[in-house]
């Protein structure tokens, strides 16, 4: 894959509304299965110890729900077990809404110092439009598995978004990183 990036000279800076555009683009894609990959013979050790019934489409799985993921996908829970970025559970579009959400350009894991932030929680906080396309893509499967996690997410645990603060100044210094605040989250699932 990266020998055929050899032809570009250097990466191309692009901002936060580009990539959120960028990700609603490849979220609307159809993914190739796993299988038919080449990546997929490269999984990870730890990928491939996993038993396979591990990851039932069940909802009452404690040893998925104990490890922090959610029963038949990969992305879905605290962090993921996905082997690669193709590399999906049994609940394939929930898992491709949590993966998206999970890859949100702008997020503090948790305990971690950015943007002027600090994130004492044990969850990450994503942007607020990075949740909010959480939020659309997890009511557009209209499952139940997706309601559960919308519910968990949006109602129960009401996990803040990370925003912009709008500059009072109308001439922010160009290259100034804008600064960014915690906010409650205004989804309700």
């Amino acid at each position: 894959m990266m020998r055929n990036t050899t032809r570009f000279k250097k990466a191309i800076k692009i901002n936060f509304d580009e990539m959120m555009g960028l990700m609603d683009s490849c979220q609307q894609l159809h993914t190739p299965s796993l299988e038919q990959r080449p990546e997929a013979k490269k999984i990870s050790r730890n990928a491939r110890r996993v038993p396979k019934n591990l990851f039932s489409n069940t909802l009452n799985n404690p040893v998925a729900i104990f490890s922090g993921i959610v029963p038949g996908t990969k992305w879905c829970g605290t962090g993921d077990i996905a082997a690669t970025y193709y590399d999906l559970g049994t609940e394939k579009s929930m898992d491709r809404c949590c993966r998206s959400h999970d890859l949100c350009p702008i997020k503090l894991r948790s305990y971690q110092n950015k943007y002027s932030l600090i994130n004492n929680s044990i969850y990450s906080k994503s942007h607020c439009e990075c949740d909010s396309a959480f939020y659309r893509c997890l009511k557009d499967l209209n499952s139940p598995t997706a309601d559960v996690m919308g519910n968990i997410y949006f109602n129960i645990v009401q996990v803040p978004c990370v925003e912009h603060v709008e500059d009072s100044k109308r001439d922010a210094a160009p290259g100034k990183q804008q600064a960014m605040q915690f906010s409650k989250q205004q989804l309700a699932y």
